[in-house]
């Protein structure tokens, strides 16, 4: 485990080295070249060997594009303006900080796009007599009708005074749903 950290921390080392934009003109150079030869004729005649290094560059820039914005915000000075910045509104705070908090709220805002997606496809079934739709409607409903019932279900065992109780209902309801 020692030798895949000191790994870790070696090709962070070099990754660091290199010059941010000379990586991110890179990726936009790769990346041109890249959609000018799937969208356009004139650079049809390169051939497939360059078009293979180009693709090779392409996602290989992007990597390492990616590597070094993960290394830039992981770093401690701007970890703490993120979670300064998150912590300034108590809605923000809270989801980042109380995970039971974040499930449910992450919960009823899915269950409310679900019924959405559920009703609009059920709109488009029934007008456009798509047996295909109706079903994409009936899954949806499905799907938000589980969310509801674990939705109240962990409404409802909030009030049991006993955590360890209340956790044993909990994963009960949440087990019992995941084998159906």
């Amino acid at each position: 485990m020692k030798s895949v950290k000191k790994d870790i921390n070696y090709y962070n080392h070099i990754i660091k080295k290199i010059p941010f934009l000379i990586i991110l003109g890179l990726e936009i150079v790769s990346a041109a070249m890249s959609i000018l030869y799937t969208a356009t004729d004139w650079l049809k005649k390169i051939p497939e060997s360059v078009v293979y290094v180009i693709f090779v560059v392409a996602a290989c820039a992007l990597v390492l594009l990616v590597w070094r914005m993960i290394l830039f915000f992981m770093d401690s000075q701007w970890k703490l303006k993120i979670q300064e910045t998150i912590h300034r509104w108590s809605f923000l705070g809270r989801m980042a900080d109380d995970f039971s908090y974040r499930t449910v709220t992450m919960a009823g805002v899915s269950f409310v796009i679900n019924t959405l997606f559920a009703v609009f496809k059920g709109i488009a079934g029934w007008f456009s007599a798509s047996f295909w739709m109706i079903t994409f409607a009936a899954y949806y409903m499905v799907l938000s009708l589980s969310k509801l019932i674990l939705l109240s279900t962990k409404f409802r065992l909030r009030k049991i005074e006993d955590e360890v109780k209340r956790e044993m209902r909990e994963w009960k309801h949440i087990c019992y749903f995941c084998w159906l």
